[in-house]
């Protein structure tokens, strides 16, 4: 084998890798979400079209509705392992916590809200196995976001907004 065949044959092997970290965001995963120091029950989080990071939220004290939540991935900042949050980092001082979610379970989303705001979402996966694969995922697609940002291409974002901005789609 050649060197061209060597890289095609990588090529390949890496797409074939993205496509099934990208079909698993999107099938999503049952995750626990840590808020005020409490577990929340199992709720379905995922990735849709590779543009949005979609998490269940529980309504004002519980008296409103829960609410499905989506982020932009654009605006995701990170995604970090284990307790390295303040609000798991706190959570974790409690015994109980600490039994029913271990650092090896837990990840965290961390997105900006405003220009200089980041906000952090909690999660216990129900293994390290399905911690990894969701944090690699995430991982991937801020990364493969921030290359965009860094290749910006001006008449591609001019043509995305004047679609936007195309309500009746005819064109005009």
């Amino acid at each position: 084998m050649n060197a061209e065949q060597e890289e095609e044959v990588e090529a390949e092997a890496r797409r074939s890798l993205e496509q099934s970290i990208l079909q698993f965001c999107r099938r999503g995963y049952e995750l626990r979400r840590v808020k005020n120091g409490h577990i929340e029950p199992a709720r379905l989080v995922s990735v849709t079209d590779e543009n949005y990071f979609r998490y269940h939220s529980q309504g004002f004290w519980r008296i409103l509705p829960e609410k499905l939540k989506s982020v932009v991935i654009s605006e995701l900042f990170e995604v970090r392992k284990g307790y390295s949050t303040d609000n798991l980092k706190q959570s974790a001082t409690k015994l109980k916590f600490r039994k029913a979610a271990s650092e090896d379970m837990c990840f965290s989303v961390v997105f900006t809200k405003t220009e200089f705001l980041h906000k952090s979402v909690d999660f216990i996966a129900d293994s390290t196995e399905t911690r990894n694969k969701f944090f690699n995922a995430l991982e991937y697609l801020i990364n493969n976001k921030k290359k965009e940002r860094l290749f910006f291409d001006e008449k591609c974002w001019l043509k995305e907004k004047f679609k936007l901005a195309d309500t009746n789609k005819n064109g005009e």
